[in-house]
């Protein structure tokens, strides 16, 4: 990938460093890795960020980083929804754990990708923008280089990114919409298990009742925060929590995972400042256990 920019007014920028940091809002611990690289050109020729620009010039950074992939290659068939250069989303399944670990060496998303990036010739780190867990399904957000990644953290940092997670829970709601705050920490066994309380980080989710269906209730959560299984910790804390949930609620013999997938992401592209908003159904899984839409009562 390569940003482009074309000096029409000398009074803009001065020096090429400052197209990179005003403009193009390169990191400063990123530029050196693009001149170490030689990837900087001035019309044509290479160039370092100290350079002076002028009406008419044209200066390049060309993002390719040939960097060390950790991940093991595994052709596997993933669902892409989104692509572009700088980006690719994949609908990721349940029962898939979305990065490497000691636990998981192999089947993760990260490997899936790891391997489609060699196909298409992406020498670049895996970089997942939003974690789901092993069990929660649904859109999954790759960078396909540090750029990208460095400008969609920004977003996330300013609360800028929105992501929405859909889910049945146990129960029918006394309200309809609201929110629920409060710290997330490590339960005391030192497990992944997460509780309210203690002195954990804020977090904050918001909710609202879609539709009822028997004893439970259709949500859709917007995430302020993005806390470990914040939304499982934070419904079972007002006492309806995801169906399924053996964690945090109960097993269920129907409902063999939790009923909850990330059904939107909607961010500002870092290169056109385009509104892209990525969508994916209700799982199949999570549709058969909730029941016919003839059956549910709409709020």
């Amino acid at each position: 990938m390569k940003l482009i920019y074309s000096v029409k007014n000398e009074c803009e920028y001065k020096t090429v460093r400052d197209i990179a940091y005003d403009y193009f809002m390169i990191s400063k611990k990123y530029l050196p890795v693009i001149k170490h690289a030689s990837n900087i050109l001035l019309n044509g020729k290479p160039a370092w960020p100290d350079m002076p620009v002028k009406t008419g010039d044209t200066v390049v950074f060309d993002l390719c980083e040939y960097e060390e992939v950790y991940e093991k290659p595994e052709p596997m068939d993933l669902k892409i929804i989104f692509e572009d250069e700088a980006f690719i989303a994949f609908n990721k399944p349940p029962y898939m754990p979305v990065h490497t670990s000691i636990r998981h060496q192999s089947g993760t998303l990260a490997n899936g990708a790891a391997a489609m990036f060699a196909s298409r010739g992406i020498k670049n780190k895996i970089r997942i923008i939003n974690r789901l867990d092993r069990n929660t399904s649904g859109i999954c957000l790759v960078a396909k280089n540090r750029y990208a990644q460095e400008r969609i953290s920004q977003q996330i940092k300013a609360g800028m990114l929105y992501k929405e997670y859909r889910g049945i829970v146990e129960g029918i709601l006394e309200k309809t919409e609201g929110i629920i705050s409060s710290c997330i920490s490590r339960a005391d066994d030192g497990t992944i298990k997460r509780v309210c309380g203690g002195k954990g980080k804020e977090s904050v989710t918001q909710y609202q009742v879609l539709s009822n269906n028997g004893n439970f209730s259709e949500l859709k959560f917007i995430m302020h925060t993005g806390r470990t299984h914040q939304i499982r910790v934070h419904m079972a804390m007002i006492g309806h929590p995801i169906a399924g949930d053996e964690m945090y609620g109960f097993a269920s013999e129907d409902m063999r995972r939790q009923a909850l997938y990330c059904s939107c992401l909607k961010f500002t592209h870092p290169l056109n400042n385009n509104v892209i908003e990525i969508r994916v159904p209700m799982p199949n899984d999570i549709a058969q256990f909730y029941g016919s839409i003839k059956t549910q009562k709409e709020i």
